[in-house]
């Protein structure tokens, strides 16, 4: 995944150390000069090198008004969800996620116990986690993976998501952002299951693919073009078990992607930022071995998102 700036505490208070005192021994207070604090602190944080990158956000839908033991376990059933989708992502998409290890995945998450916040390099790996991760969920939730588990829930987990693009850097082990807070800030306005989108995911699927409408007719060569895909490896395009894009775009109607709209909603504004909201809408079509015979294929047609345009504060 992409580089971006880190940042350690134990700098920072090299920082402080070297340019600032602990303790003003002023009886009143006073406001010192920065010296040399504001150019090291700058050269340390280094706005110019945050890395842009896609967060995708995932919240349990109603997750208040589940039991007490389905509220208990739901952190436990979504670890089990996000290492299937993380699995699907390596194993059928080997050439979009060839930069991906589970190791990647587990330091670019941010476990948020209802949910969490997931780090990409592009909007389209965060898209298509997305859909793994809904595949995932549509597998346990029609009893055929953790049957008793999903028993013991007594409902359906249903989610909403929220997709951003923008800069993030980390510090020690954590990440933090625009990107992060304006995730979250979208689920926190969302009072349906939706999927939301940013102005800056809108215009990336824009710039790169032509409109997130058009990516049925994207091929995999056409994303080696692109900046971001550059330097991937071309002989995984063959070995895309999953076939979420052929290996040269099309118009057919074999394509998975079933439908796909995209429903501007408005504007909303944090503090002193306005930032625009789409709401997207996708049916996906694939089969799926949920069983131990892999070979036993079973069609699932999963939604991510819903065509209403209310319920946005």
């Amino acid at each position: 995944m992409k580089n971006t700036v880190h940042v350690t505490y134990d700098g920072f208070w090299d920082i402080l150390a070297a340019h600032d005192v602990p303790i003003e021994n002023s009886p009143h207070g006073s406001e010192l000069p920065s010296g040399g604090l504001s150019d090291a602190l700058a050269g340390a944080i280094d706005l110019r090198n945050h890395a842009e990158m896609a967060v995708l956000g995932i919240d349990v839908y109603r997750y208040s008004q589940f039991e007490p033991l389905t509220q208990s376990l739901m952190p436990l059933v979504l670890h089990l969800l996000l290492e299937g989708a993380q699995q699907r992502c390596l194993q059928a998409a080997s050439y979009l996620f060839q930069k991906c290890t589970q190791q990647d995945f587990a330091e670019h998450y941010i476990d948020t116990g209802d949910g969490g916040f997931m780090l990409f390099d592009t909007p389209l790996h965060a898209l298509i986690f997305a859909i793994n991760f809904e595949l995932e969920l549509r597998v346990f939730n029609s009893f055929r993976r953790f049957p008793r588990l999903r028993s013991i829930l007594a409902t359906d987990v249903s989610l909403r998501y929220a997709m951003t693009y923008d800069t993030v850097f980390s510090v020690d082990a954590r990440f933090y952002g625009p990107g992060i807070i304006m995730n979250g800030r979208m689920l926190s306005r969302d009072h349906l299951n939706r999927f939301l989108i940013d102005q800056n995911t809108f215009d990336w699927f824009t710039k790169y693919t032509r409109g997130i409408e058009n990516l049925p007719c994207i091929g995999l060569t056409e994303l080696q073009t692109l900046p971001d895909f550059a330097d991937y490896d071309a002989s995984l395009m063959d070995k895309e078990g999953e076939k979420f894009f052929a290996r040269e775009g099309n118009v057919g109607i074999g394509s998975r992607w079933k439908d796909i709209d995209v429903l501007k909603l408005g504007d909303i504004t944090v503090k002193t930022q306005t930032v625009c909201i789409y709401g997207l809408h996708i049916h996906y079509v694939t089969t799926m071995a949920p069983g131990t015979d892999k070979k036993e294929r079973v069609p699932f047609t999963i939604s991510l998102g819903n065509l209403n345009t209310s319920g946005i504060d």
